[in-house]
């Protein structure tokens, strides 16, 4: 009896394996909501333990001006602001001292990218702005978490385009998106009140905020809307495929 290859492949030519079998799917489900579940407990405990710290150290994302860097011998000034660089053989780490008169205690740290400034004096806004970017990205990967497991549920059942799926991915987008714009606007929001605190806004501030934006998080937002599309649209061919059987 003559052997027929399987629809849609070649004669002689094996049926092509899938990316990943039912069974690791579902354990991916299974993971995926794990680490959401971690990811927002531990974002609203970050946030928290932000909120307890008032009056403490508050560390916010801060950009040089030119000149500070280079303040060696003749520390760079403002009216109210002196900064020195921290001495060798001082236990704290390497940076720039922020002298402010009346002001509490304020470090630049040197070692990181972009600069941290350590401010002690902090109110629960800073802490909670500082620390919001984090707080908001592990709530958003918590909320994610749900409808990922869903669809990769159906996805290992062989239901990949039931009607719902669409919708689940729509709404990951949406959930990137909210976690790119707030780990870009909310910490900027902190660095700005701490500046205001200190007295360092303005042109003639050796240190200004960071508002660098990061885009690359953005990019997957019309991926994934393209993703939900295509879904929608191969949700609504196979019901009619199904009418027409």
């Amino acid at each position: 009896m003559a052997e027929h290859a399987p629809p849609g492949s070649r004669a002689g030519e094996l049926p092509k394996r899938p990316f990943a079998s039912p069974r690791l799917v579902r354990f991916l489900a299974g993971a995926v909501l794990l680490i959401g579940l971690v990811a927002a407990i531990a974002g609203v405990a970050y946030a928290i333990n932000g909120a307890t710290q008032t009056k403490g150290p508050v560390e916010v994302s801060v950009m040089a001006r030119g000149a500070t860097l280079d303040a060696a011998s003749t520390p760079a000034r403002t009216e109210t602001v002196v900064l020195t660089k921290v001495p060798a053989n001082a236990p704290a780490e390497p940076g720039l001292d922020v002298g402010i008169s009346g002001a509490a205690q304020s470090h630049l740290n040197l070692a990181s990218s972009p600069l941290t400034l350590v401010s002690w004096g902090s109110t629960m806004t800073e802490q909670l702005l500082s620390r919001g970017g984090v707080a908001v990205v592990c709530l958003c990967i918590g909320l994610g978490a749900v409808p990922l497991r869903r669809l990769l549920l159906s996805i290992a059942d062989s239901r990949a385009f039931e009607p719902r799926n669409a919708a689940r991915i729509a709404v990951i987008a949406g959930l990137v998106a909210v976690a790119s714009l707030a780990n870009d606007i909310l910490p900027d929001l902190g660095s700005n009140l701490v500046l205001t605190r200190l007295g360092l806004t303005g042109p003639d501030s050796p240190i200004f905020a960071d508002s660098t934006s990061r885009l690359t998080p953005l990019l997957v937002v019309p991926l994934l809307l393209a993703l939900a599309e295509a879904f929608r649209r191969g949700t609504q061919l196979a019901q009619d495929v199904e009418g027409l059987v």
